[in-house]
């Protein structure tokens, strides 16, 4: 009659270390994060204001406190948000297909941020914009 209690119990304490074990693993991808964005010396509080596109002076946007974006000359993109995630800045685009308006998400990697120069990457492109 003990064996099986023992072996509940032996169970419910394995269990039990899993999940502390995935919680100390959660702690750490935050740890880790936070690290390389220290690492590379980025003060993400740079990223707010004006920002104008080193190829094309034309087209800048603006990211706000509140998380939202003010674009110029950049209609095409219907950039509505951002969010900062891990190491990626995140825009919240507004589209349409059709009849029927879409709302999907722009991921960049956040390669370099300085208080006068951004740089961001995707799909193998590297956009630098400078603070205005």
């Amino acid at each position: 009659m003990n064996l099986p209690k023992s072996i509940i119990a032996i169970c419910i304490i394995s269990l039990l270390n899993t999940a502390c074990e995935k919680e100390s693993n959660q702690d750490n991808v935050v740890e880790t994060t936070t690290t390389m964005a220290e690492r590379k010396g980025m003060n993400l509080t740079n990223l707010l204001g004006t920002w104008v596109n080193q190829a094309d002076s034309e087209k800048s946007f603006a990211l706000y406190n509140d998380g939202s974006v003010a674009q110029n000359n950049m209609k095409e993109l219907a950039l509505k948000d951002w969010t900062l995630e891990d190491n990626q800045l995140v825009f919240a685009r507004k589209g349409s297909e059709g009849e029927q308006t879409v709302m999907n998400a722009q991921k960049y990697e956040l390669i370099d941020l300085t208080e006068t120069e951004l740089i961001i990457a995707k799909d193998g492109d590297t956009l630098t914009y400078h603070k205005q």
